[in-house]
């Protein structure tokens, strides 16, 4: 580390994943308890985002086509009960749906939140 960096915590350079105060002159020997870079959220973000989302909605999108489809047959044929239950089902995939369209949302702004980070 350069004498003229400003004093605070910078990634190790011992390469650990956490962090070390340089405090202008010379690197603190301890590491702050609990303390884990941005790369770790960046990449978890990024893997919940592809390994969910996108399976998880195409998955939702295939079963709600295919369930409305069936209410519709069971409705046309005079069966209210089976296709209000498939109508149901239907609802709790949306809403299911949206959860995890949520929850890729936060992951993803998390990622690009710790790019800035960097």
């Amino acid at each position: 580390m350069n004498e003229l960096a400003a004093p605070g915590w910078y990634p190790d350079p011992e390469g650990s994943e956490g962090l070390r105060y340089w405090d202008g002159m010379r690197w603190n020997p301890r590491t702050p308890p609990g303390v884990v870079r941005a790369d770790n959220l960046r990449a978890a973000s990024l893997i919940v985002a592809l390994l969910l989302w996108f399976p998880i909605g195409i998955l939702c999108g295939i079963a709600g086509i295919r369930m409305s489809r069936r209410a519709r047959d069971a409705a046309a044929s005079g069966d209210a009960p089976t296709a209000t239950r498939l109508l149901n089902q239907v609802r709790a995939l949306l809403i299911f749906s949206v959860v995890v369209t949520a929850i890729w949302g936060i992951a993803f702004t998390a990622y690009f939140v710790s790019r800035g980070n960097r």
